[in-house]
This record gives structure tokens, C-alpha cells and sequence, in this order.
């Protein structure tokens, strides 16, 4: 299909044309937003923000430039996909593009000269996991945990584990083995508790629930036994509250009553619109249970494996037949942030957080024997949500900045196979879920601030229903996209980090985002505050928290040219280009012919 572009550049040929991977006329728009209205794409007198994804052809991509000026610049972000089935970067597996300049008629290309690496400056050692990052990280493995694999876990969840691991010393609240060694030495047959769960469907726990043994001690396997208490149950109809202990970070029981009421009925009603029934043998009504993380005679305080703020226990669920839900009464005594407004606010937010995992684990594991989704997919799903649910404000520096802050330098993927759960991790995935859902339409809000629908969110909600697949394949699928398509898609979203919401004129619909769009009330009651962001700018709730990626990278001009670039899957080295000869094409070339490897490119100058 031709790009509406085109419709109008072909009036100014040839005075004014476009970069040419292909020339504008000729531009392929690639993605499924074909209904969006494009006019902001006409060619203005220097076509900035717009650009191509050219896919490799036998291991090498030619990008050309046959209609800029010399001087122009562009953003080169060369990278590899791999098969559908391919999930992300699993750390080991790299690739090397040769890089060099070639006229077109040219037999002997050059050297890369005017192309700036930026990767070596910012090569230092990652930064240390933070105790957000770790208790994140704990709960991810605990969401997803199977006593009945043993040791056959998966690649991923070792890895996280590892990862906790080697996370320092100074994290490492507890003596004893190590996480991984935890998982390792706990054995197929989880120790059975005696406790008034299973229930017959619909039904409230009495006088005792299914928790972690508070016995268990540094070293042991896990285990399960009933935990006692006096306060009755609440049953709201479609979940229940369980007060094991007295709540302190929200003290409010109506409070907390109304936040697990809005979240399970806006997921049912709203989201999924989905009752969550035809499960066999087990029943999609959640029990949370607040408890005292602190107190021995509740928790396992020796076991690090469970010092947590909150987590949906996936082997606590399967033993209670219904979805196990565990929250700190105190997030002071888990790490929780000194704030008391912001903790109070992210007790709230960590409830839909797990929930969403709950009802991830619903469609792929419960109700179907389908594809557990991967880590990296999961949590910026959850993230995802806990943005829609009004806390992106919040969650924003420890997530998506993350990334935003070293996206210019290529030192980081953006689905990451190995560890998921890495805070970078976690905000890339959110990213490509937001930016996935604004360019289908977008989240829309209703006159309480609550989601009430909109295209993109059903996107996302299509993704996490597709129990056949899961990663990069399950999105692809719920995009209708093939191998071929993903790839430009991906490349769109790598355009979109480079622009959204940047001072470079004109960009293209095809890299905006959804803004941040007002009107939002957070679990709390709050109301005025926003859903989404934006990849540059004031992106943040705050106006200091600004990034130019573009400025980034042309402030880094000072490097040598470059002749290779290495990458992992799912990950790119964005490389400034300033055109000298418009004769000349950038060839990037991989030893052997490798799937989903292309290169994204677009004009900021």
C-alpha cells in the first residue's frame, strides 16, 4: 500500500523528496494502524520524523539516501529478531553487522566513516538491582513457581534467580542458601497443608487459610500450612478478604475493600469482559490475605524467597484451587518506601499488579494447558495495567526510565529472555505495550477516571488471552502479523523511542504514542492524574524528568566511525548518520542469513 506520504511529495519532485531507504512516495506503511489518520506525514521542507524499516536481504540491509541534502542526519538502529519463536535476548547469543559506506555503483565499500557508535561510552557496569527491583524480582518467581516441574522451571526463571543472587550482599535480608537454591531443594510434592481450602466454589476460607509455613527456616524446602485467624472473611460476591493480621500502610478497611472490588470488577466487566469460568477444578475467585510479613509466627521471616510486599502465589493457588493473593499489612517491615503516601498508593497499584498476573495464570495455565507467557511479556503487562489502573506516575522512574535512560547507548534489550525481570526489562516491555496499544487506538477513560474501553486496550487483552503462544509469538499473532510484519512493527516502535514526544518537526503517526492522557482515578480516589507517557520530553510525572534522545546522540558525535556492530536479539546500537554524499548508501551485513534482521532508520535532521 502506498503511504500517504506520497500523496502530496510527488507535486514537489523534484524540489523537495524525502530520505530514500525508498523514497517517500514509495514507502510501504508498515504495522496494522492502516484506519490512522496519517496527514501529519506530508512531507514538510525537510522531511524530519519520518523514516523506514528495511529488512535484511541474505544477511545485508542497504539502507540509501538518494533524495537528502548533504548534512541531513539520521538515526540508524540496525537489529535482530529471529523466528517468531525466538522470545528476546537470552545474553549469549550475539550478532555481528558488518557496517560500511558504498556508492551504489561502487565494487569496494568503505569503512563506516560518519556512523557514531555510542555503545563503548556507556559501557560501565549495570547498576546494582535495587530493593524494589529484588522484591519485584522475588515475586515474579513466586507468581510463577510449579512444584509439580521440580527443577524444570525454564531458562527464565533460573536466570531471574541467578540474578537475585548476584544481586550483592547487602540486599540479601536473610542468611541461608540462595534463591536459587531454594527453588533447586524444594521437591516435587510441596508439603500439603491442612486447611479449610479447596471450598465448595464460592465459598469464603474459615478460620484458617493456606499460606507459607511461618516454620519454615533458612534452608528449607517450600511448604505449605493453615494459617489461623478471627476476624471473619469478607466475601464480596467475587472474592474474598481475609484480615490474618491488622493492615497499617492503608488502615482503611473500606478503602481496601473498595480497591480489590474495583479491580476485580473492572477486570471481569471492563478489561476482559470475561466472568473467568470453565476452569476445571478450580475457581477464579480471589483470596487476598493481609498479613504481617514481620511476625514469625505468620511468615517465614527467615526464607528470602518470600520477603516480599505482595505476590500471587501460583503454588499456593494450585493447592487452594482458587488464586492466592498475599499482602504485606506493613510495607515498612518489606523495604516498602519511607513515603507513607507513596507506599500507601503502591499498596493499592500492587494489588492490581498481582492480580493481573492471577488472571494471566488463568488463561494460560488454569483454563487451558496453553504456553505460560514470558516473563518479560508478563510483567510489562503488568506494569501496563498498573498505569491503566492510574499509577504510572509512580512507577515510572523505577520502570520505564529505566530504559528511556539507556536507549540511546545500546547497552540493553528490550525483551530480555534472560531476565524478565530486570527493571530495564520490565519498562521496555511496558513501553512496546503502550506503544502497541496507542498506534490500535489507544486506552479510553470514563467520566469516574476509570478504563472503559478503547482498541488498544483490547489489544492487550487479546495478547494475554492467546494461550497458544506466548513472547514475541503471542503478540505477532494477536497483531495478525507474520514474521515480516513484526519486524517492521518492532522497527516502528524503535522509530517511535527516538521521537515520541521529542522537538524533531513532523513526525510520522507511525511514532507517537498515546501521550499522557488526563482524566485518571488511581485506586486511591485520586483524580486528575494521567495514564500513559511519553518516550521524550517531560515524560514523567515531574517537568525535570526530560530526555532528547535525539540530543543524546548527537552530542555524542565525538567517536571514531565505526565498521561492526554487535547485537543480542531484541536489541539495537542506534548510530548517528550525517549524509556527506547522497550517492552513497550504509550497508550493514550479517555473516549468514539470519530472520527478523533489519534496520530501522528515520530523519531528525
Amino acid at each position: 500500500m502506498r503511504s500517504r506520504l506520497g500523496q502530496k511529495v510527488k507535486a514537489l519532485w523534484p524540489v523537495v523528496l524525502c530520505f530514500g531507504l525508498v523514497s517517500c512516495g514509495d514507502e510501504e506503511k508498515s504495522g496494522d494502524d492502516d484506519d490512522d489518520d496519517d496527514s501529519g506525514d506530508e512531507c514538510t521542507a525537510d522531511c524530519t520524523g519520518k523514516g523506514t524499516v528495511t529488512k535484511a536481504v541474505a544477511g545485508k540491509v542497504t539502507v540509501t539516501f538518494p533524495d537528502a541534502e548533504v548534512g541531513a542526519q539520521y538515526v540508524l538502529m540496525p537489529y535482530v529478531l529471529g523466528d517468531l519463536a525466538i522470545e528476546g535476548s537470552d545474553g549469549n547469543t550475539k550478532f555481528t553487522f558488518a557496517v560500511s559506506k558504498a556508492k551504489k555503483a561502487a565494487t569496494a565499500p568503505k569503512e563506516g566513516a560518519g556512523l557514531i557508535d555510542l555503545s563503548p561510552q556507556f559501557a560501565a557496569a549495570q547498576k546494582p538491582m535495587t530493593a524494589s527491583e529484588r522484591d519485584h524480582n522475588l515475586r515474579t518467581l513466586l507468581n510463577r513457581y510449579d512444584p509439580s516441574k521440580g527443577t524444570d522451571q525454564g531458562a527464565e526463571f533460573w536466570a531471574i534467580a541467578k540474578a537475585v543472587d548476584a544481586s550483592g550482599a547487602g540486599l540479601k535480608l536473610h542468611g541461608g542458601p540462595s534463591i536459587e537454591g531454594f527453588y533447586r531443594n524444594t521437591p516435587k510434592a510441596v508439603a500439603k497443608a491442612k486447611h479449610s481450602l479447596p471450598l465448595t466454589a464460592g465459598e469464603c476460607p474459615v478460620a484458617n487459610v493456606v499460606s507459607p509455613d511461618p516454620d519454615m527456616e533458612a534452608g528449607d524446602a517450600l511448604k505449605f500450612a493453615p494459617l489461623d485467624f478471627a476476624t471473619p472473611a469478607v466475601d464480596g460476591t467475587d472474592f474474598c478478604l481475609v484480615y490474618v493480621d491488622e493492615p497499617k500502610t492503608e488502615a482503611d478497611k473500606t478503602k481496601i475493600q473498595a480497591t480489590v472490588k474495583a479491580v476485580v470488577d473492572g477486570y471481569k466487566k471492563t478489561i476482559y469482559k470475561d466472568d473467568f469460568t470453565g476452569a476445571t477444578g478450580y475457581t477464579f475467585k480471589p483470596v487476598i490475605a493481609i498479613i504481617d510479613f514481620a511476625n514469625p509466627n505468620r511468615w517465614p521471616t527467615d526464607v528470602a524467597a518470600l520477603k516480599v510486599a505482595g505476590v500471587f502465589l501460583g503454588a499456593a493457588s494450585s493447592e487452594a484451587k482458587v488464586p492466592m493473593l498475599y499482602m504485606a499489612a506493613d510495607f515498612a517491615t518489606v523495604g516498602g518506601p519511607a513515603d507513607a503516601a507513596l507506599a500507601n498508593k503502591l499498596w493499592h497499584s500492587t494489588i492490581a499488579h498481582e492480580m493481573q498476573h492471577a488472571i494471566s495464570n488463568w488463561y494460560h495455565v488454569r483454563k487451558t494447558a496453553g504456553v505460560e507467557e514470558t516473563v518479560a511479556v508478563d510483567e510489562g503487562i503488568a506494569h501496563f495495567f498498573e498505569d491503566v489502573w492510574g499509577y504510572g506516575a509512580e512507577n515510572f522512574e523505577g520502570y520505564p526510565k529505566k530504559f528511556l535512560d539507556v536507549f540511546s547507548f545500546g547497552t540493553s534489550s528490550f525483551l530480555n529472555a534472560a531476565n524478565g525481570g530486570a527493571a530495564e526489562s520490565r519498562g521496555s516491555s511496558q513501553m512496546l505495550m503502550f506503544y502497541l496499544a496507542s498506534q490500535k487506538g489507544g486506552v479510553t477513560f470514563g467520566a469516574d477516571g476509570r478504563a472503559s474501553g478503547g482498541a488498544g486496550l483490547d489489544l492487550i487483552t487479546s495478547i494475554v488471552k492467546n494461550s497458544a503462544s506466548a513472547g514475541p509469538k503471542g503478540i505477532a499473532s494477536s497483531l495478525g502479523a507474520d514474521l515480516g510484519a513484526w519486524t517492521e512493527k518492532v522497527g516502528d516502535f524503535l522509530g517511535a523511542v527516538v521521537l515520541d514526544g521529542g522537538t524533531v518537526p513532523g513526525i510520522s503517526a507511525k511514532y507517537k504514542t498515546q501521550g499522557r492522557t488526563a482524566g485518571v482515578t488511581d485506586l486511591n480516589g485520586t483524580a486528575g492524574k494521567k495514564y500513559g507517557m511519553t518516550f521524550n520530553g517531560a515524560y514523567g510525572a515531574a517537568a525535570e524528568q526530560t530526555i532528547d534522545h535525539v540530543k543524546e546522540i548527537t552530542e555524542n558525535a565525538k567517536l571514531d566511525g565505526v565498521t561492526s556492530v554487535e547485537v543480542e536479539h531484541y536489541m539495537t546500537k542506534p548510530l548517528l548518520y550525517t549524509v556527506t554524499d547522497p550517492d552513497e548508501n550504509v550497508i550493514f551485513a550479517l555473516p549468514a542469513d539470519v530472520p527478523g534482521a533489519a534496520v530501522s532508520a528515520v530523519r531528525v535532521k
